[in-house]
């Protein structure tokens, strides 16, 4: 796997978790403006990369997949396979 393609999957990972680990905080505290900002931003970034990850590599997610003229989910390499 080339770096890039790690390093940036490992970006979304980190993202992922930074996410998730907010949105625990927040059940418990759902008004601190603090954390739903820093939970914005997470997912903006997440998104962002999530978006370019597809681009360059292809999709992480079926919605994400093209297919419009073949089913390329099944077609191109997995994200955490060696191209």
């Amino acid at each position: 796997m080339d770096s890039g393609k790690k390093q940036l999957l490992d970006m979304i990972s980190e993202a992922s978790l930074a996410m998730v680990d907010i949105a625990l905080f927040l059940d418990t505290h759902p008004y601190d403006q603090e954390a739903l900002k820093c939970f914005g931003e997470y997912k903006k970034l997440y998104m962002d990369m999530e978006k370019e990850y597809s681009k360059k590599y292809g999709p992480l997610k079926r919605e994400q997949a093209d297919c419009e003229q073949r089913w390329l989910w099944a077609l191109q390499p997995w994200p955490w396979k060696e191209c």
